[in-house]
């Protein structure tokens, strides 16, 4: 009488047969699991096609196994990331403070990547507390880290002076409001591949940042901005600005973008871009309300009389950006002024 196959076999048999499907199919079977003794038990193949076919796919591709896994060639995914002590979380990224005032945010774990949650409508969870944001004197974004907002970012930082942006991406980001209002003690921003693509509003983003001198924002593809109002107001010190990314005719919103900003000399601006309506009275306006109609020049040599009629001129451009200065010089009595030279046909 032909003895049955016990469980055990039986669960032998099917594992090998499993095995064997599998490295069959990738073409890592050895030849001598092929031969094994068909008069041998079911547990002698099993084992046999077990530690062949481990073998086999072991020298075929060390990094198939476990053992032999380089750990940092696939960095941890943020579902699988954990906070570093001493950090704190927002989304599957984490951020903290330093004794230096340095505020670091980057992907959970110091992972590849991580998102940030959104705090609209509330403010970002490292400046809801007067004492911390108080405390943070620079801010580092660290690749990898993605936000869908920055409204309120870093709004009332009063003793934030520099801030590294080059590692945030903002593709998805649509508002940028009131993204550093009131730091008064910023100087610096990197915004070297922020993307502001999505980016519609930029409303009250530099208010009252008194000792900026200097904002370009050429390089960040700002032209789907429609808000811009008080974008640069109260900003005492600014000097020049470069917004030649927006998209002028798009702007529906520019009130007050320059209002309180005494010391702006050179504007970089987008063919297009109206800032006649109630804003021209602003530009080179003081907070005490002192208004200094200013000669700009551009960079062709025109010269504009006052601020209305330099504003009036870039309406009326239908392409490129232009840059204007403001000029103090004056051409000499009876003489005609061209660009930065003066010209007379005498006697």
């Amino acid at each position: 009488m032909k003895k049955q196959p016990s469980a055990v076999h039986s669960s032998a048999r099917a594992c090998a047969s499993a095995l064997l499907s599998i490295v069959l199919v990738s073409g890592l079977f050895p030849a001598q699991v092929l031969a094994v003794d068909a008069e041998g038990s079911a547990e002698e193949a099993a084992r046999s096609a077990v530690v062949s076919a481990a073998a086999a796919i072991e020298s075929a591709s060390p990094h198939a196994s476990a053992l032999t896994a380089d750990p940092a060639a696939d960095p941890t995914s943020a579902a699988d990331a954990t906070l570093t002590a001493g950090w704190n979380q927002l989304g599957t990224c984490e951020w903290r403070i330093d004794d230096t005032g340095l505020l670091t945010i980057r992907p959970l774990g110091n992972g590849a990547s991580g998102m940030l949650d959104s705090w609209r409508p509330d403010r970002a969870p490292w400046i809801r507390d007067e004492s911390l944001r108080t405390s943070i004197t620079s801010a580092v974004i660290e690749p990898g880290v993605i936000a869908k907002t920055c409204f309120h970012m870093f709004s009332e930082c009063t003793n934030l002076v520099s801030v590294d942006l080059s590692g945030l991406d903002t593709s998805q980001a649509t508002d940028m409001g009131c993204m550093f209002t009131e730091c008064a003690a910023l100087k610096t921003v990197n915004f070297q591949g922020v993307d502001a693509s999505n980016v519609t509003s930029m409303s009250s983003m530099f208010n009252e940042c008194s000792s900026i001198k200097n904002i370009d924002l050429s390089g960040i593809n700002a032209a789907r901005v429609t808000n811009m109002y008080g974008l640069f107001q109260n900003c005492l010190s600014l000097e020049s600005v470069d917004i030649s990314s927006f998209t002028g005719p798009a702007i529906t919103n520019a009130m007050y973008s320059f209002a309180g900003a005494p010391l702006v000399s050179q504007l970089t601006l987008p063919a297009g871009l109206d800032l006649t309506d109630n804003t021209q009275a602003d530009l080179r306006t003081s907070p005490m309300g002192a208004h200094h109609d200013s000669r700009w020049i551009d960079t062709t040599g025109t010269v504009y009389e006052s601020n209305e009629e330099m504003l009036w001129a870039n309406v009326e451009r239908v392409s490129g950006a232009e840059t204007y200065t403001t000029t103090d010089a004056m051409p000499s009595p009876g003489w005609t002024q061209s660009g930065g030279c003066e010209w007379e046909i005498d006697e």
